[in-house]
């Protein structure tokens, strides 16, 4: 396959992937996606499955079996409701779907990973760390340029050059925009190799694409919107999960609040281009309802 046509095919699975995550709770039949992808409907599963190592009925039923694990560490809703809402009419054949993929039965995966979480906070506390200073704010909605990335979270500086590059190809100036991160996926919930990730760039409210400078895999959308807790992150990006279960185990049980079911954000103050690791700043923003 030539390199132009190959980068064509990604583009196109691209779409559909995002297509997926974004109606997860819709009849995605093959017909439907191969639409979304402008592939024939007679193939269309053939070539997904060989793109993406999984047919289109095992990846749509692992992203709703990790948000139903996601659920089942950081909310409180019944056992019951999350298997609804994964698309399974009665708790036994969600237990059996769910004991497949994570080798373990909700509730018994419920209270490990609610433990983990609490022995990780005390963990914390014990060493002197104070608990988060967290904010709780309304986030307007920001229309962004991304390039997604699926893969180890430690790399994805290649969809950040490659979204950068575009907008400088555009005439922005990109130290002065905004720069927040997607990560859809608990690493303590997906495999490395199928986290899912959007490197994203705000984009000045009167910018106006320049067809001429496009790239197939910058894509444009919105995100934000509603209420958010926000907390800072002070340090290396590879202690940003000890942020997050200071968010998660401790600010969000004493808050009074609900997560609502999308991902959190991730705005970078500054960078590892011209910043030290221990001087880096991280908003994480946490969706709250």
């Amino acid at each position: 396959m030539k390199a132009q046509t190959e980068d064509l095919y990604r583009e196109r699975m691209q779409r559909v992937l995002l297509f997926v995550q974004e109606h997860l709770d819709e009849t995605l039949d093959c017909a439907r996606l191969a639409d979304v992808a402008c592939f024939s409907p007679c193939h269309f599963h053939r070539i997904f499955s060989a793109m993406t190592g999984e047919s289109v009925a095992e990846y749509v039923r692992r992203l709703k079996l990790e948000r139903a694990a996601r659920q089942l560490r950081y909310s409180g809703k019944p056992v019951a409701l999350i298997a609804g809402q994964a698309g399974y009419e009665n708790p036994e054949s969600f237990t059996r779907a769910f004991r497949q993929l994570f080798s373990s039965s909700p509730t018994k995966y419920r209270a490990s990973k609610q433990a983990e979480s609490v022995h990780s906070i005390l963990g914390i506390n014990e060493s002197g760390a104070e608990l988060p200073e967290v904010q709780q704010l309304n986030l307007p909605l920001l229309r962004v340029a991304f390039v997604n990335h699926v893969g180890d979270y430690w790399s994805v500086g290649t969809a950040w050059q490659r979204v950068i590059t575009w907008a400088e190809g555009q005439g922005l100036q990109t130290d002065s925009l905004r720069l927040f991160g997607l990560p859809y996926d608990d690493p303590a919930v997906t495999p490395v190799g199928k986290r899912r990730y959007d490197a994203c760039i705000v984009l000045p409210d009167d910018f106006l694409a320049d067809r001429h400078a496009s790239d197939p895999a910058v894509r444009l959308k919105t995100i934000g919107g509603g209420a958010w807790a926000v907390m800072t992150h002070s340090g290396p990006y590879q202690r940003l999960e000890e942020s997050y279960a200071r968010l998660f185990a401790a600010w969000l049980p004493q808050s009074g609040c609900e997560t609502r079911d999308e991902p959190c954000l991730e705005e970078y103050l500054n960078t590892i281009a011209t910043t030290p690791p221990d001087k880096l700043l991280t908003n994480i923003y946490l969706p709250i309802g």
